[in-house]
């Protein structure tokens, strides 16, 4: 990562935090995330802010707050919104393979790890400090 004429963390966090008091209605921002381009805000973008400067490799941090800004265009919300529209069928099927799998194996794994702990509770009792919950 490079960026021409990039300032010490502590500028380029002092111009992403002015970015963002310049637009407290912003919904979408620019660069929250490395790998989406454009993402709607679900949390303040105070805290994005606060993230990258606590925790994000301090060689990233300058250029993640550099990029990280609101969106002042008025075309990108509804293209986000078609890209919902668009993506929101493939989310659901999904959501349904993985709730469909996750049954499948907690309906196998909870009767194979209920003989795993019956088994080892004896060796359990005998190692394990006498105040342990598991008891």
């Amino acid at each position: 990562m490079t960026m021409r004429d990039l300032g010490t963390i502590a500028a380029e966090e002092r111009a992403c935090r002015k970015a963002w008091s310049a637009a407290p209605n912003a919904t979408h921002a620019w660069h929250c995330h490395h790998d989406d381009l454009v993402e709607d805000l679900h949390d303040p973008a105070e805290d994005r802010i606060n993230y990258i400067v606590r925790g994000k490799p301090v060689e990233e941090q300058a250029f993640r707050l550099r990029l990280f800004r609101p969106v002042r265009d008025d075309t990108v919300a509804p293209a986000w919104k078609v890209y919902d529209d668009t993506v929101a069928p493939a989310w659901k099927v999904y959501d349904d393979t993985v709730a469909s799998a996750r049954k499948v194996r907690d309906d196998t794994v909870a009767p194979a790890r209920k003989v795993r702990d019956d088994t080892v509770a004896p060796a359990h009792c005998a190692e394990c400090d006498p105040d342990c919950p598991w008891k």
